[in-house]
């Protein structure tokens, strides 16, 4: 039996459906094309072979499939041409081992260059699926065209040269990036591990379910997702079950795990930005966007905003933003309080009240707060002395500085749910809530008694 016929009798039935079928014996990698069912390419160089079978197509359109194995690009650059009404697919067939592997050991990247372009992003479409790249992703050549991307179960894992490259970098992208993981590491503090940038006015973006793990050069530098226009202001982005991360030390520049700039109407939803970051989110002149962040742990804090008004962000854990300027009418809420959602003042005696147990959020609009509190605990611990009574007293303020109290009395040990009715008083039906404060007292001149205050918000 030929070789030709081996790999056509190997193949997966959709397999004809692509132009070549791409392969390795461990030594040389072979190009298979299957409307002549003969082997068109075959080198010991992997790139020389991807590379003509992708020339091949560049001009008519078509796909390439890679069955598994790994294919050693180390050296040479893969380009992928755009071309108008000239698709081109390259996808590899997934396997409990490993699947296709196209890998460098040193830096070199998959390219995706706009030198054939027409200015229209609807018709120079490059689809990419089930692989797994150690190259970097850019484009090149783009100019002010757009171009579409499907990239769907992409894993991307190398390390930049330049502390000051992207791993993935891409200008005027359009389309998906789904079910992917993306690690990029070395990257300093002017880069990071994916940018995309954005010179149209338009941007019909959709990142889903993508983990982008960040290995910087020192810890605490550089972004993990950036996104940016040059000033167009581009809206439709949407981001879903995003994941980044990276390593904890110290934050010696500005890091962030996810950064914005010059963008609107972003609807991001299913946000975890976890790392050693100084903040988990930054929008820089982003307005009328929505985000939700249902995971974080940043050093400084949730969000910070500079020349970025109108956006509604909603965090599942801990909220703090900081206005760097300019940034008004954001509503900022939390489903819970900054950091924890517990409170423990000390007690007071003789009637008086101990030092107030606060948390607040920084002024970064007037519409930032807890939207509302819904449900309070205390529980009274330790030992209360003969005719003890301790008295828990709970303030809000506003952002206008209106000021809402309540308290609640306990003679016993254990644990008091404070009627609904109460805790209503403590909020403001026209606005959100900027500080919450906990203080307590005794009637007696010493306690061995405890408070801890939970506050749901």
């Amino acid at each position: 039996m030929s070789l030709a016929e081996s790999i056509f009798l190997d193949r997966v039935p959709f397999a004809l459906s692509y132009d070549y079928i791409i392969y390795t014996d461990g030594t040389n990698t072979f190009a298979f094309n299957t409307k002549t069912k003969q082997i068109d390419f075959v080198s010991t160089e992997a790139s020389e072979v991807i590379q003509s079978a992708i020339n091949e197509i560049a001009l008519i359109g078509g796909k390439i499939l890679f069955k598994p194995g790994t294919y050693d690009v180390t050296g040479y650059n893969i380009i992928i041409p755009l071309n108008p009404y000239k698709p081109i697919k390259i996808a590899g067939i997934n396997t409990l081992d490993g699947g296709v592997n196209i890998r460098s050991n040193i830096e070199n990247a998959l390219l995706i260059d706009g030198s054939l372009m027409a200015p229209s992003k609807w018709y120079n479409i490059i689809e990419l699926e089930n692989l797994n790249l150690g190259l970097a992703l850019r484009t090149q050549n783009i100019g002010n065209n757009a171009w579409t991307g499907r990239f769907k179960n992409i894993t991307i894992s190398m390390n930049v040269v330049n502390s000051n490259d992207y791993g993935v970098d891409l200008t005027n992208f359009f389309g998906y990036i789904k079910d992917s993981l993306i690690s990029i590491g070395n990257f300093g503090s002017l880069a990071g591990n994916t940018r995309l940038y954005y010179t149209a006015t338009d941007a019909d973006i959709l990142i889903d379910h993508v983990q982008f793990n960040s290995n910087p050069a020192q810890n605490g530098v550089g972004r993990t997702l950036r996104i940016e226009s040059n000033g167009n202001n581009p809206t439709n982005l949407v981001l879903n079950n995003i994941h980044t991360t990276t390593p904890g030390g110290a934050v010696n520049e500005p890091q962030y795990g996810i950064e914005i700039v010059t963008f609107s109407a972003i609807n991001a939803y299913n946000l975890y930005l976890e790392g050693y970051t100084q903040y988990g989110l930054r929008l820089n002149n982003v307005i009328r966007s929505y985000f939700e962040i249902v995971g974080t742990y940043n050093n400084l804090g949730l969000v910070t905003l500079l020349n970025s008004s109108v956006n509604t962000i909603i965090s599942h854990h801990d909220i703090v933003a900081n206005n760097e300027g300019g940034s008004d009418y954001n509503i900022i809420t939390s489903k819970r309080l900054v950091n924890w959602d517990l409170f423990s003042p000390s007690i007071g005696v003789n009637n008086t009240f101990g030092p107030a147990y606060s948390r607040s959020l920084s002024s970064a609009g007037q519409e930032e707060g807890w939207a509302r509190i819904s449900n309070i605990i205390v529980n009274i611990g330790g030992t209360l002395g003969t005719g003890e009574t301790i008295t828990v007293q709970i303030t809000t303020v506003d952002p206008f500085g209106n000021v809402n109290s309540i308290q609640y009395s306990a003679t016993s040990t254990g644990t008091f749910v404070i009627p609904f009715n109460l805790v209503q008083q403590l909020n403001n039906p026209y606005t959100c809530i900027r500080t919450i404060s906990v203080s307590a007292k005794t009637n007696l001149s010493s306690t061995s008694a405890t408070v801890n205050v939970s506050i749901y918000a």
